[in-house]
This record gives structure tokens, C-alpha cells and sequence, in this order.
């Protein structure tokens, strides 16, 4: 009942909205188009815009170690294959 009462002329998208194969109209006025096949609920749901910028800063900062150590293993693989090859041109000659 309370999906119901949530629908109005001003909702542009709405989740749950249950039908079946070949539904057109929903409640007798408002179209009805099938975008997913799901045995469960979806909710889309509007990230509060003033606090975005601080939410994916944070996030940011927590991964930063990670691509740090990503960029420090890198660089001893390059240094371990710039080792490897010096020698190897070492004995050669």
C-alpha cells in the first residue's frame, strides 16, 4: 500500500513495481515497462549531494596505502629486472 502512495506524477523511477509478461499500464494510468527480472527488491535510492565530496575523499585516503604499495612493488620489479639484465649483459661480454 505504501508503494502505491509513493507513486505520483512527480516519480520518475520507482522500485518495486510488481507485474507480469506483457503489463503495459500500471494502475490503470501510469506506464508500465519491465526493466528487470528479479526474485527479490531493488532500491534506487539519492546520495545526499552535500556530502559526496567528504564521502569519496575518505574513501580516497583509505585506499591510498594500497596504490602506494602497488608503486613501490613496481618499481623493485623494474629495479630486480634491471638488475637481471645488467648482469646477464654483464656475462656476456
Amino acid at each position: 500500500m505504501s508503494m502505491k502512495a509513493a507513486i505520483s506524477e512527480h516519480t520518475d523511477l520507482h522500485f518495486p513495481v510488481y507485474g507480469f509478461e506483457g503489463m503495459e499500464v500500471y494502475n490503470a494510468y501510469y506506464r508500465y515497462t519491465p526493466l528487470v527480472e528479479s526474485p527479490g527488491v531493488a532500491f534506487v535510492i539519492m546520495i545526499d549531494k552535500k556530502g559526496a565530496f567528504e564521502q569519496i575523499s575518505h574513501a580516497l585516503s583509505e585506499v591510498f596505502p594500497l596504490c602506494l604499495m602497488y608503486v613501490v612493488l613496481a618499481l623493485l620489479a623494474g629495479v630486480i629486472m634491471w638488475c637481471l639484465v645488467s648482469a646477464l649483459l654483464w656475462c656476456i661480454q
